[in-house]
Formats: structure tokens, sequence, C-alpha cells
């Protein structure tokens, strides 16, 4: 790991600014502080990164080089754009050489916007990681993958501040962003809708929620592992990948005549076409077209 000399301030006290912060804190990195719209949130995440509250953004500018503006997506421009009228004509003065930078996974560096007009540089640097709990996930959140884009000054800077944390990143093109994040949902927050669709499926059998959720847990959690460290097409296992026609039918007969397992059936089918193509690579030999038609027409 390198060392980063600058200071790093947060507009925001949630729990992506207290992850990061008791991250870089931990890693050698002057925290300056932070400000938030409730002042208690910038208090305790203060306290916990061992740094200063500051009543504004004015504060915690004035105290950085760098500043993450950990608030919810939506609100970054509008936090910016009061940032910069705040200061009124000595916007260039105060903003100039400083580094601004977003954790936004959907949304680009532009969401600062005019950042070098006023003299600053602008970067994304979103986390590939799900931070759930704001005083837990700094100790782990060091693993995953940053991404970062936006100006190279900026990316630089957010580089090195990662390299002091011994955290991976890699650059991502501006226009590449929503796909990139659709990608993370994917791999995140899709799971939880896939595995509340088979929760759906194992209570209509009968199983309690707990206990069906008990019962799905090392299933899903063993294969979540291999796929992640085999690969998709290596780990596929399942009816599909063995051309089983007759259980993929079974299951789309399942489905029929219970309106509450309907979403449940289109997320079935729409999964299986993805795992066809799949199978289909891993075992190209195989014909898979009487299977391929089946889920074909139960999308009608």
């Amino acid at each position: 790991m390198t060392a980063f000399d600058k200071r790093v301030g947060f507009v925001g006290a949630g729990k992506v600014g207290f992850t990061l912060g008791k991250l870089f804190a931990e890693s050698g990195i002057a925290v300056s502080g932070y400000s938030s719209s409730n002042a208690a949130d910038a208090e305790a995440a203060a306290a916990f990164t061992n740094s200063h509250a500051f009543g504004d953004a004015r504060q915690v500018v004035d105290a950085s080089d760098v500043v993450f503006f950990t608030v919810p997506d939506g609100a970054i421009a509008d936090a910016w754009e009061a940032l910069v009228f705040s200061y009124g004509n000595a916007a260039f003065d105060a903003l100039f050489g400083k580094v601004v930078c977003h954790c936004s996974g959907s949304f680009s560096s532009g969401e600062f916007a005019n950042a070098a007009k006023y003299g600053a540089s602008a970067a994304s640097v979103h986390p590939l990681y799900a931070i759930s709990n704001k005083e837990e996930s700094y100790k782990t959140v060091a693993s995953a993958l940053f991404t970062l884009e936006g100006d190279g000054a900026a990316v630089t800077a957010a580089a090195n501040v990662l390299d002091a944390c011994g955290a991976r990143h890699r650059e991502i093109a501006s226009r590449d962003k929503a796909l990139y994040h659709a990608a993370a949902v994917c791999a995140s927050n899709l799971a939880a809708g896939l595995f509340a669709s088979a929760q759906v499926m194992l209570e209509r059998c009968g199983f309690g929620a707990d206990e069906a959720r008990q019962a799905l847990s090392p299933l899903f959690v063993g294969n979540c592992e291999a796929v992640a460290a085999r690969g998709p097409i290596d780990a596929l296992t399942g009816p599909i990948e063995r051309n089983d026609f007759e259980t993929v039918t079974n299951h789309l007969l399942a489905f029929s005549g219970d309106p509450t397992l309907l979403k449940q059936r289109d997320a079935y089918t729409a999964l299986s076409r993805v795992v066809l193509e799949l199978a289909a690579a891993k075992h190209p030999d195989r014909d898979y077209l009487k299977l391929a038609d089946v889920l074909r027409a139960a999308r009608k």
C-alpha cells in the first residue's frame, strides 16, 4: 500500500460515508470530517472516524483536498449546486484544485456540473459491494473492486486514495455507467428477488417462511460461491444443463392455474432461457432445441 497525504472530507454521513471514512482513517488517510443535513449523523460519523463534524458543506470543502459527496444518488447534483451557489462569486477561489467525488454506481461524474469551470476536478468512485452496515462494512469493503470514472486528475487522486487502502480499482467510461450498474443490480439486488421467488414456491408447498428460507440458504449460498469461484458455465448444474425436457415441462405445469405463481413463472422462464445459453456453451454437442421450444412457448 502507498501513502496518501491529502485530506479527505465527506458531504453526507450515511452508510457509505461511514464506511469509506472509517476505511480511509484505518489506512492512515487524514479524514477531515463530515457535514450532513442531520447534525447528529455528522457527529456520529465524526466520532466513528475520529474526525470533525462540520456545520455545512463549505466547511468540509475548506478543510479538505478531496471531498466525497456520499448523499443519495438523486441528491448529488443538488448538493453540488447548493455548494457552488453558497460561495457566490468566490466559488472559483474556494473550489480551485479541489477533487470532488461521488459514489453512485449509475450516475457519472457529470453530476458535478461545470466542475472544471470552478477549477475543480470530478470523479465517480463506486465500490462493487453491498454496504449493509455503517459500523461493520468498512472491515470488508476493501476486498471489493472500485470503478473510477471522470476527470484525469480526479481519477488519479481517487486511485491514490484506494491504493493507500489496498483496494483494487479500474476505470470505466461514462457512457457505460448505466449498463455497469445494471450488472451490479443483477448480481446483488435481483438475486434477492430470485431467492424470494424460490421462497414463495416452497411456501406454496406448505413450508413456513422461515423454514423455506433456512432450507434454501445452503443451496443458494453454495451455488453462488461456486459460480463466483468457477464461472457460471463451469458451475452450471440442474435440469436445463442435463437437457431434461420432462422435468422442465413439469415445472412449467406446476405454475399454471395459480395466480400467486404467475410472477414466479415469468422469472423462471426468463432465467431459464439465459441458462439454456450457458448449457449450450457447456455442451455444444447436445441438442437443446426441444427445450428451447417449450421455453419459448411459455412466454406466450
